[in-house]
């Protein structure tokens, strides 16, 4: 850049940036800065909303199968009903706002890839207390070392499996790797 040139970034709503460098005497010089990524965002953001909702039908299931093979039983429709609902609300605003801090605090500390593999399902897996303490609370308490609370335990536990390898799956399909 010389002497009495100007240089200005701009960035569009698309995310791209153009630099223009403008010299008096001289035409405007158009010089694309963007990477790309702006719809891979779209993408990125897509796989974690259907990995949200993976991996709660996941702890669902979880839920009834060690209900059938545990003690044999099955769950009603009414309970069923019940289930999701005080699950579902423990899940949207205790869970999901924590496996995604969990993921991005990984993310950003941990570089090693088989690490990272490892630690998003065990970190978001450690939660499965809270959401059933938010369960139980809801209904004035009750006994964390019971049946019931076993229950939301393998639901909150097999969720956040589910969760965490979804994270690292969409991070992986969602980089540049397949670009390049």
């Amino acid at each position: 850049m010389t002497a009495g040139s100007i240089k200005v970034r701009t960035t569009f709503y698309t995310g791209r940036q153009l630099q223009l460098l403008y010299q008096p005497g001289r035409q405007i010089d158009f010089k694309p800065t963007y990477k790309g990524g702006g719809s891979m965002k779209i993408v990125k953001y897509l796989f974690l909303s259907l990995n949200s909702l993976l991996s709660f039908y996941a702890g669902l299931w979880a839920y009834e199968m060690v209900l059938w093979l545990v003690w044999e039983q099955t769950v009603s429709e009414g309970d069923l009903r019940a289930v999701q609902y005080w699950a579902g609300i423990a899940y949207l605003i205790i869970l999901v706002p924590s496996y995604l801090l969990i993921c991005s605090y990984v993310a950003s500390k941990i570089k090693s890839g088989i690490m990272r593999l490892l630690l998003y399902p065990i970190g978001c897996a450690l939660m499965f207390v809270i959401p059933t303490l938010f369960i139980f609370a809801a209904f004035g308490g009750g006994n964390l070392f019971s049946a019931e609370a076993f229950l939301f335990y393998v639901f909150f536990i097999s969720s956040g499996v589910v969760f965490g390898l979804g994270y690292a799956l969409s991070l992986f399909l969602t980089s540049n790797r397949f670009e390049k």
